[in-house]
């Protein structure tokens, strides 16, 4: 039988799916990438849900609605406006240490703004903790938006 040399190229392309097929997903990693990817989004639209309610109460019955809305949309923009003015010095930041400690220290920081966010009992204390969360909020997304400003 005679091969010619696309049989023995096909022959090769098979056994290198197979090695492929065969690597394994690194399933720890994967599961720490997706908690950190739901943890920012659900900093990020958590407030959609509930802060028209808590500026609500903030304010008190005779609140209009204009001043409603508007201190609702400042709560909701405040934590992606705070994660974009940092974004540069985490991303040296992780450089510099790693990315491990940053995110580490990003998912703590982040669990506890968001609980301080759900027990505020003023408009100025939620406001302030999602600064903090966004200030402290360092995820994948972050990381690429330093790596292509810094070239890291």
């Amino acid at each position: 039988m005679v091969t010619s040399p696309t049989d023995t190229k096909a022959e090769s392309d098979d056994e290198n799916d197979e090695t492929v097929l065969a690597a394994k997903l690194p399933l720890r990693q994967m599961t720490a990438i997706f908690f950190c990817q739901m943890n920012e989004a659900t900093q990020i639209t958590m407030p959609y849900t509930i802060a028209v309610y808590m500026v609500q109460d903030f304010l008190g019955p005779n609140a209009s609605q204009t001043q409603i809305s508007r201190l609702t949309g400042i709560l909701a923009a405040s934590f992606c406006a705070a994660q974009f003015v940092t974004s540069i010095l985490l991303g040296y930041l992780s450089d510099t240490y790693g990315r491990r400690p940053i995110v580490i220290m990003s998912n703590i920081s982040s669990l506890l703004s968001v609980l301080g966010f759900g027990m505020s009992t003023t408009y100025l204390s939620a406001l302030l903790l999602r600064l903090s969360g966004g200030f402290c909020n360092f995820t994948f997304g972050t990381a690429a938006v330093a790596s292509i400003c810094c070239g890291g």
